[in-house]
């Protein structure tokens, strides 16, 4: 038997779009999402770009790293390196949100990240809805895994683990 200590909700990610950039110091996007509402998960797996949110400022993005924010705060983003390897995930969240936006994580590849990567893109733009469900499901998992193994690098104690879930509702 295994049992939970208590119910394990977690909230729904609507994956919509997801890109996979390589790119050079040429590259530098100046955009105007004011009208868009989704999440936009960036992780950076080689190199380094730079992120300038509205009313923030600059967020620097290096190898191995994890940020959530909100499309319609984006103005600018562009590498920051000789090299720039990225993913770009845009999506929606129902519930809760089980990361913190504006924090930069700091999150090693994991062995079958590209493995899964390779489903994602093969699955989310099928007609099939179930298939689009699937990327869905599996985009949830994989920032799940992220989302844990930087609480495990930062080595957070339980009250504190607790007061941040209070934070995030």
């Amino acid at each position: 038997c295994s049992m939970a200590h208590g119910p394990a909700v977690i909230s729904a990610m609507n994956l919509k779009c997801i890109w996979k950039v390589d790119e050079g110091p040429a590259y530098d996007c100046i955009c105007d999402r004011s009208q868009q509402r989704e999440l936009i998960g960036i992780r950076t797996l080689e190199g380094a770009g730079r992120i300038h949110i509205k009313d923030s400022g600059i967020i620097n993005m290096p190898s191995a790293s994890l940020l959530v924010v909100e499309s319609n705060k984006i103005k600018r983003y562009h590498c920051a390196a000789e090299r720039w390897r990225f993913w770009w995930f845009e999506f929606t969240v129902s519930g809760s949100l089980p990361f913190p936006l504006y924090s930069l994580m700091h999150v090693k590849e994991g062995d079958d990240e590209k493995t899964k990567l390779r489903r994602l893109f093969q699955n989310l733009p099928r007609e099939s809805y179930m298939l689009r469900c699937k990327a869905s499901a599996l985009f949830t998992s994989m920032i799940y895994e992220w989302i844990g193994t930087w609480t495990r690098d930062r080595k957070i104690t339980p009250v504190q683990e607790a007061l941040e879930r209070v934070i995030i509702l």
